[in-house]
């Protein structure tokens, strides 16, 4: 895997919680939110990390096999931009 950098799109924040965070585009005033494991993984994106670094920081804080992962770094990843949540760095 490839060390993508990705970064939240324009008007778009994060509020984080204890256990999950919600995103928030500003401007179409759509709510997404995310549980502990995604909460974790905007917060490295948030922070300047990369897929890879992303994918290595879960397998060493989580009990999860590197596929599990892997899919679901990935799948978060792509339904974020895919609702132009997230933007390619």
């Amino acid at each position: 895997m490839d060390n993508v950098h990705y970064s939240l799109a324009e008007d778009v924040i994060v509020e984080l919680f204890d256990t999950e965070a919600i995103v928030v585009n500003l401007q179409t005033e759509m709510i997404y939110m995310l549980n502990e494991t995604g909460k974790r993984i905007i917060e490295l994106i948030q922070s300047g990390h990369g897929l890879h670094d992303i994918l290595e920081t879960l397998l060493d804080e989580y009990d999860v096999d590197e596929s599990s992962a892997l899919e679901s770094v990935l799948q978060l990843v792509e339904d974020m931009q895919a609702r132009e949540l997230l933007i390619q760095a």
